[in-house]
């Protein structure tokens, strides 16, 4: 599972407390739930457009 491995990566290689994952394309419907309970946070296609309409960082 792809989001096991980034989670684990991410906290054990760089010492993080937040993961985020971010595509400019869509996460598949199971993804949700399990980033959720590793606490990894997604960002879509979606939510990019957003924050770039509204000029957010």
């Amino acid at each position: 599972m792809p989001l096991v491995r980034v989670a684990s990566t991410a906290r054990q290689l760089y010492g993080t407390d937040i993961v985020l994952v971010v595509t400019n394309g869509y996460f598949s419907t199971r993804c949700a739930p399990l980033a959720t309970q590793l606490h990894i946070h997604l960002t879509d296609r979606r939510a990019l457009a957003t924050r770039a309409s509204d000029g957010r960082p």
